[in-house]
Formats: structure tokens, C-alpha cells, sequence
């Protein structure tokens, strides 16, 4: 039987149960039960491993963030307390307020905790010890929880010996990588009968892999990479036996158009990967193999699915490279790509490289799609593909397999944002503003949604019919395709007067919204549109408790009735505020105003007489950049004041 919450004693309990009915008494009660501060200590042991740098970020509170604070118990299966477990309020990798940086609490003797987090955080990740995290949902309005920390499973692994030699390292990774608490890991080594057993094991999804070496070119240099030889899913509590078996299809192949290359030095290998269609899946290998000198390889088993093929030169030098161990192999250079389906009931087949099975505007397509940067940190590399894209004489039959690409459920998730953004710039092509508000409906493409409002918040023609379209999401549950709605109706109001008329209804609206960002936004688009319907729900935001929303409400007003006093007061009231928040949009925003007071200047000046300094992150972070905003507004307003501030 589980213990109560908090393990109070039967006279107390009865207290609690007189008052139960009293929602001020009860509050308090609940207050006193809580964990009444934070544990921000041995912070750089919250991480098993090191994809994420996280570090305690303060009081978000004084950021003018709008947070949540949840409080309750971690039990184990059998209803005992666990002691200095670790908890943060966090969630999965690759969304909008990705949790690199958060604050956590140990648990205490009675499993207690208490942990503040951003507002639209919907998850908590629990870290017991090294590979133990779980993940526990959190209802919006919960602010009292009890967790379970599930049974731990084993699992008993035998490789087959054609897959590994005795003594291999193997690892057990889970199949997903998240932000915050990072990714769940287990090694072990197997024994002289190819067998491991692993213990202590959350239940989830995993991947089995080993080192595989290889010998490259005519001097025989190694290289070594992690490959793929199982998968399983386990539950709370079981034990269960794993086979690694070489089962599937294997693939003779031959690279033609670098067999020159090649006999020079023999310096080419193959990296097989798995086709990555989840943002947070994994990009696994599956197979690493030399090529001869006449460009062939047989590959090892693969199973039914879609894989990346890449080909790599060894290049003489290897500086350092990829990202924190992802990316090409670091200093090799990536000759050839491409992408390879097996189906179920495949059997062992050849295959010539480069395929030529894909000509004209779908080969294009796909190959510009495939395109990688030459350097690992090109992150503006979209733009070049979409550029491309674009440039083609055929922009119909471009655009019609952009399309088709977004429609396919199994399209590699490398191609979707890339897909997306093209499409948005090539609306004025008859047809795809309605392709596209017809694939928000598809279940594939859920995630897809605030894409694809991003890109049709560009249209001109028509505006009107998108802004019907996109208009019920608006009061969505998920806070990211929230925002990214109500941005696409204020980019789009701006468009046209039919537009506006009907955006600026949902855009008040908006401005009564729980999330500070979102109404700080919508005030912004009220105010670049001049919307005089919205000045006196402005000016009650004026009060709002975040200061980023009453600056920017400020400005709308100003922006639609030209009331400079209230705008220059509310922001002058930020620069003197002791808070962040609202603080740089402040300061940012005095630029458009002419002729300023003393006192504003008097403000920015000192905002600029902060020592810059380590640590770059935080108070001292948001210092700084509140330090060259405030310098480069007085440039523009006041440029004789920093040389005279200057001068002793």
C-alpha cells in the first residue's frame, strides 16, 4: 500500500479534513505541506550525458517570465519515498522553449519536491542515477503530483557471433533523445558465450549498438563508428531475452562516378543510416564498409524500411568536426548521397550509384533537397536549397512535387522545413495556398501545422481565404501553434483592408490570452495594422503584470492614436524597473522616438555602464544585451550623449 503524499501525522490529517472545504485554509495548508525552497546545488550532475549544457538559470520569475511552480512526492512501485531523486520540469528536444537551461530540486527524506518551470511546460523529467529517467505528463492547471517511479526491468542480450566479436563493448540507447534530462544510455561488454545482461532498466524503446571498425585504402586506415544491431521495447518489471541476429536484406552495389578516385588510393567507405522521419528520433547507423578500388561493397542485413546511403572520401587531414557528435564523420568529405527503400519481402539485389532511376523535376527536387552544407555550422544552408529551388524554369512542376513531398507521410524529416519554406515562397503558383490549408487537416502533419503558417503568412491574394482557414486553431490547446496563428493573422491583416477586418477581431481576442509572449505580440500586430477598435483593450494592458506586454501595448497605442506621453512613460517606468522583463523591448523602442526627455537619456546611459564580464549567461546575459541595445538607441536619439558620458 502507498504511503500518504506527505506522511503527515493522523491529528494534522484530521485539520486537513475539517478544512477541506475552505479554499483560503486549504491553500495555506497546502503552502506549509510543500517544499518551501529550491536545492540549485551540484547542478552539472542533472545530466547523463553531455547533449545538452544546462545550468541553473535563476528566478525566471525575475526575467518577467510567466511560470508554474509544481510541487508533490516520487514513490517507487511499492509506495516508498525516493530519496535525492532530481526533477526539472522539461520537455522533448526540437520544439519552440527547448529546455537546455532549467531549474530542478532534489528530492528530500519523504520524496518531496518542488520545481518552477515556464509556463507552457506540459512534462517532468525525474533522473534517479545514471540511464534512470523518467518522464511523468503534467495537466495544465496541476500543481500537486504524485509519481510512480516504475519497476525496473532486465534484459538479457546474446549477439550473434557474425555481429560481435567476445568482450564487444555494447550500448543500450532509448530510441528518442530529449532536451533537459538528455538521453538514457546503458554499456556493458559481452561475455565468452556473446551474452550481457543489463539491469536497473527504465521501460521504454531501445537501440542496440556496437563499434564497427574498418580498414581504408591501400594504408589500411581505421575508422571506427557506433552501428546498429537490434531493437526492442521492454516494460515495467520484465525480464526479457534479446536476440541480435543478422536478418534482412543485403545490398551489392557499386559507386560509379568516383571509380577514378577511388584507385588512387582505394580512401572511400559507405555509412548506412536509418531515414530519421521524427524530429527527435534518433539518425541511427546501421552499417560502416570500405569500398574497393572499383567502387564496390556488399552491405550487411538491413530490414524492411528507408535508409541514407552516404559515400565519403578520407580526406588526409581530419580537424575536428561535427556538433556535439552528430554530423559527417569529422574532416571526411561526403561525395555522394542518397536514399534507398527495401520493402517487405525483398530479397538480396544489386544497385548502381549514382541512381539514375529519378530524372527531370523529381531527381532536381530530391537531389537539392538532399544537398548538405560544406561546413557543419552553415545553418543558413535552406535558404541556398530554397534559392534553388526557386531558380528552377519549371516552377508548376517544382511546386507539384514540393507537394507531393509534404503529402507523403514517410518523408524524411532533413526535407519538411526546407519543403515548407519553398512552398511559401512560391504561393502566387496556382494551387498551392489550397494544398496547403488542405494538409493542416492531415493527421501526418500535426506537427507540421505553425510550418505551414509561417509560410502562407505571406500571401497577398489570398489572405482572406487563409485567414479562414487557419482561424479556429487559434484557441489551441498547444501554445506553439497558438502563437504561430495569431502571427500569421497579424502579418496577414496588414495585407489588405478585408484582411484586416477580419483578423483584428481574433487578434483582441488574443490580447485577453494566458501566455505573456503571445499577448505582447498580438498587441505588436494591433498596433503595425492601426487598429482603433483595439485602444481601449490597449490601454487596460497598459497595467498588464508582465512588462513586455504593457511596453508593447503602449507602443500600439502610440502606433494608432500618435499618444507619445502614456508610451514614454510606461517605457521609462520599465528602464527604472527591477525586473527584466519589458526592459530591452523598452529600450529597443525608444529608438522611434524623437526628441527625448532627460530622463529617458538619463536611463539609457546608465543601462550602458555595465562592466561586461563572465559568465555570459543569465543576469549578466540579459546586462549585456540591455548594455548595447541602450547603446545603439542613444546613437540613433542622442548621438553626442555616449562620447560626452565618456570624457571625464
Amino acid at each position: 500500500m502507498k504511503r500518504n503524499l506527505f506522511c503527515v501525522p493522523i491529528a494534522f490529517a484530521t485539520v486537513v479534513t475539517q478544512l477541506a472545504n475552505c479554499t483560503a485554509v486549504g491553500d495555506e495548508i497546502e503552502r506549509k505541506l510543500a517544499r518551501s525552497e529550491f536545492d540549485m546545488k551540484e547542478f552539472r550532475n542533472f545530466i547523463s550525458h553531455d547533449l545538452s549544457r544546462p545550468m541553473s538559470v535563476g528566478s525566471l520569475a525575475l526575467r518577467g517570465i510567466t511560470t508554474r511552480t509544481v510541487h508533490g512526492q516520487v514513490l517507487d512501485h511499492e509506495g516508498n519515498p525516493i530519496i535525492g531523486a532530481l526533477v526539472a520540469i522539461a520537455e522533448p528536444i526540437g520544439y519552440s522553449h527547448q529546455c537546455y537551461d532549467e531549474n530542478f530540486d532534489k528530492t528530500d527524506e519523504l520524496g518531496r519536491f518542488l520545481v518552477e518551470g515556464h509556463q507552457s511546460r506540459s512534462r517532468l523529467a525525474i533522473r534517479r542515477g545514471p540511464g534512470q529517467i523518467w518522464r511523468f505528463n503534467l495537466k495544465p492547471d496541476k500543481r500537486n503530483v504524485e509519481i510512480e517511479w516504475p519497476k525496473l526491468a532486465t534484459c538479457k542480450v546474446t549477439v550473434n557471433p557474425k555481429l560481435c566479436k567476445p568482450g564487444a563493448a555494447i550500448t543500450i540507447t532509448t530510441t528518442k533523445y530529449w532536451a533537459g534530462m538528455s538521453i538514457m544510455r546503458y554499456e556493458t561488454r559481452l561475455d565468452q558465450n556473446h551474452q550481457a545482461t543489463v539491469n536497473n532498466m527504465i521501460p521504454g524503446e531501445y537501440f542496440i549498438s556496437s563499434s564497427k571498425t574498418i580498414a581504408v585504402g591501400d594504408e589500411k586506415e581505421e575508422k571506427s563508428w557506433p552501428v546498429d544491431i537490434g531493437q526492442f521495447t521492454i516494460d515495467a518489471g520484465e525480464t526479457k531475452d534479446v536476440r541480435c541476429e543478422p536478418v534482412g536484406v543485403r545490398i551489392k552495389g557499386r559507386l560509379e562516378d568516383a571509380t577514378k578516385k577511388v584507385a588512387e588510393d582505394g580512401k572511400m567507405f559507405l555509412r548506412i543510416a536509418r531515414q530519421k522521419n521524427v524530429y527527435h528520433d534518433w539518425s541511427r547507423s546501421v552499417d560502416v564498409l570500405p569500398l574497393d578500388r572499383e567502387g564496390k561493397f556488399q552491405t550487411a542485413a538491413l530490414q524492411p524500411g528507408r535508409y541514407v546511403f552516404r559515400f565519403y572520401r578520407v580526406q588526409k587531414e581530419e580537424p575536428r568536426g561535427g556538433l556535439r557528435g552528430f554530423g559527417a564523420v569529422g574532416g571526411d568529405h561526403q561525395w555522394y548521397k542518397t536514399r534507398v527503400t527495401i520493402n517487405e519481402g525483398d530479397s538480396d539485389f544489386k544497385l548502381t550509384f549514382p541512381q539514375h532511376g529519378k530524372k527531370g523535376i523529381v531527381g532536381f527536387v530530391h537531389q537539392t533537397l538532399d544537398s548538405e552544407p560544406l561546413a557543419i555550422h552553415s545553418w543558413a544552408h535552406s535558404d541556398v536549397q530554397v534559392a534553388q529551388l526557386k531558380r528552377h524554369e519549371d516552377r508548376l512542376g517544382v511546386s507539384q512535387e514540393l507537394l507531393r513531398i509534404l503529402a507523403d507521410p514517410h518523408t524524411p524529416q532533413p526535407w519538411l522545413h526546407v519543403t515548407v519554406e519553398a512552398l511559401g515562397q512560391m504561393l502566387e503558383t496556382p494551387g498551392i495556398v489550397d494544398a496547403l490549408l488542405k494538409t493542416l487537416e492531415k493527421p501526418h502533419r500535426v506537427r507540421s501545422r505553425a510550418s505551414i503558417f509561417r509560410a502562407l503568412q505571406t500571401s497577398k491574394d489570398s489572405a482572406g481565404k487563409i485567414i479562414d482557414g487557419i482561424a479556429k486553431y487559434r484557441k489551441s490547446d498547444d501554445l506553439i501553434l497558438r502563437n504561430a496563428t495569431h502571427s500569421a493573422l497579424g502579418r496577414l491583416a496588414a495585407t489588405s483592408p478585408e484582411a484586416k477586418e477580419k483578423a483584428v477581431p481574433f487578434l483582441i481576442d488574443a490580447l485577453s490570452d494566458s501566455d505573456e509572449r503571445l499577448r505582447s505580440d498580438a498587441a505588436a500586430s494591433l498596433g503595425r495594422c492601426k487598429a482603433e477598435q483595439s485602444v481601449e483593450k490597449l490601454y487596460e494592458l497598459r497595467e498588464d503584470r508582465n512588462g513586455k506586454v504593457a511596453v508593447w501595448a503602449a507602443w500600439a497605442i502610440w502606433q494608432t492614436t500618435r499618444a507619445r506621453e502614456q508610451a514614454v512613460a510606461v517605457m521609462t517606468t520599465r528602464l527604472r524597473a527591477k525586473t527584466f522583463d519589458g526592459k530591452w523591448d523598452a529600450v529597443y523602442l525608444l529608438s522611434e522616438f524623437d526628441d527625448p526627455t532627460e530622463e529617458i537619456i538619463d536611463a539609457l546611459v546608465e543601462l550602458t555602464k555595465f562592466d561586461e564580464k563572465p559568465p555570459y549567461h543569465g543576469d549578466n546575459y540579459q546586462r549585456i544585451r540591455l548594455k548595447r541595445t541602450a547603446e545603439s538607441t542613444l546613437k540613433k536619439i542622442a548621438p553626442d550623449v555616449l562620447g560626452n558620458a565618456s570624457k571625464p
